[in-house]
């Protein structure tokens, strides 16, 4: 029926990286964090039985962070290995001309489409979210975490992307065509990230003299 429907549209998200922000969520908002985290003043005044019963998950997540941070090593080689042609012969050069740049005007306009998008609606959004964020209260006072939330406004794509859609075989034909645009797209990003990092920092007091 519509539950089994619901389920099985459900599943078609469900990927690792989703997993992962949602077992964080549960973790981090609800009493589980003072098992996996505990703090160093309740670890100290616990007894032994209970050092050693919270020492479990402990040592778990300690073992998941160190496992996340190759995260960013391995999306990069997936970007690159998704980079490499999967037909023809395996030693044929690279033409860094076809990587480098559009191979066709349906290519052409989902670049310009992720460029506004990223590189202006984005940014002017996480803008107008900030500033109704401020009059509620709802953001310390404080440059420093304007501006991480802002940098992330209006940095480009992440890698995740590809990573999911060679996940999966039916969207695996497509990740070496993203791939290719993510590369041009942060090549392209310079200029605008520039642009706004020189608008931001005067805008929140962290311009300088």
């Amino acid at each position: 029926g519509a539950v089994v429907g619901f389920v099985a549209g459900l599943k078609q998200y469900m990927n690792p990286p989703m997993i992962g922000v949602i077992l964080g969520v549960v973790i981090g908002l609800t009493p589980l964090a003072n098992i996996f985290y505990p703090s160093a003043e309740t670890f100290a005044e616990a007894s032994v039985v209970t050092k050693m019963a919270v020492a479990i998950p402990k040592s778990a997540m300690e073992l998941v962070e160190m496992m996340a941070g190759s995260l960013l090593a391995i999306q990069t080689m997936v970007l690159a290995a998704s980079l490499l042609p999967t037909d023809g012969p395996k030693d044929k050069p690279l033409n860094w001309r076809e990587l480098l740049s559009p191979q066709s005007k349906l290519e052409v306009a989902a670049l310009l489409i992720v460029l506004i998008v990223r590189f202006l609606v984005v940014p002017f959004a996480g803008l107008g979210l900030v500033s109704v964020f401020q009059n509620l209260n709802w953001l310390p006072n404080d440059p420093i975490c304007y501006l991480v939330v802002l940098v992330q406004a209006v940095m480009p794509s992440a890698q995740n992307i590809v990573l999911l859609m060679n996940l999966q075989s039916s969207t695996r034909p497509l990740a070496p065509t993203m791939a290719r645009i993510l590369l041009q797209l942060y090549l392209l990003s310079v200029v605008p990230l520039a642009l706004w990092m020189g608008a931001l920092l005067p805008m929140i007091g962290l311009g300088g003299a």
